[in-house]
């Protein structure tokens, strides 16, 4: 009489295929052994392949054999074993998520001085830019006043009045004609100039002929234009004496 089936313990009820073992099927590995167990709930013996796998992570079974075969309740395909694999490396636990954040933070902290040099010698050279094209229109509504291209009032400088009559211009007074002459394409506005409401002739500081350099006021006419802000440069000259 067979021994009674346990369904407990299916060790007890397998049976090791005596030498030669039947040939595996492809891609089995070599250290793997082959048993029939008799199942009571299906007639025919059920081939069970068992080999070693690695020791799955807490939470699951902790049997170091896997089965694989008809009715086992292992990993059947490669593919699985690899889902599984993967699954394991997923994820990012919460010290290496506060690790990451570190680093980001003072990564940031490097870079922000940084960025704002960057963005201020970039200013500058707006600056610098704008100042040489004023000073230049300035200078050559001077040098047409003063060769009688354009009208000129007896004892006044000949500097211009405003800004704006730069980019309007005034008629060439050798041109038969009569064809304006233009010493600016457009007024350049002040990047250090924080107040948008402020047109761009407006956001320049102007100094009138008849002032000092040390202490420029506005007057009947404009020699000179400066930055009003009261920042310092990157060279350590404040911006209103560039």
């Amino acid at each position: 009489m067979s021994a009674a089936f346990n369904p407990n313990n299916p060790w007890e009820n397998s049976t090791p295929i005596p030498p030669p073992a039947p040939p595996l099927k492809g891609g089995e590995p070599t250290n793997a052994l082959a048993f029939h167990i008799p199942s009571p709930f299906y007639p025919p013996p059920i081939r069970v392949l068992a080999r070693f796998a690695p020791p799955l992570r807490r939470g699951r079974s902790d049997c170091p054999l896997a089965f694989k075969g008809r009715g086992g309740g292992g990993l059947n395909t490669a593919n699985e074993q690899s889902m599984f694999n993967a699954n394991r490396k997923a994820g990012f636990t919460l010290i290496e998520l506060l690790v990451t954040l570190a680093i980001l933070g003072v990564l940031v902290v490097l870079v922000m001085p940084v960025a704002q040099i960057e963005l201020q010698r970039g200013k500058e050279q707006e600056l610098r830019r704008a100042l040489r094209d004023i000073r230049q229109g300035i200078d050559d509504y001077k040098q047409a006043a003063d060769t009688g291209r354009i009208p000129k009032q007896a004892g006044l400088s000949g500097y211009p009045e405003s800004l704006d009559i730069l980019v309007r211009g005034l008629p060439d007074q050798r041109n038969p004609k009569r064809a304006k002459i233009f010493f600016l394409r457009r007024i350049p506005r002040d990047p250090m100039q924080p107040d948008t409401a402020l047109t761009d002739g407006q956001s320049w500081g102007k100094r009138s002929y008849a002032s000092e350099a040390t202490d420029p006021q506005e007057g009947s006419d404009i020699y000179d234009v400066y930055s009003v802000s009261s920042k310092i440069g990157l060279n350590g000259v404040p911006y209103s004496q560039w």
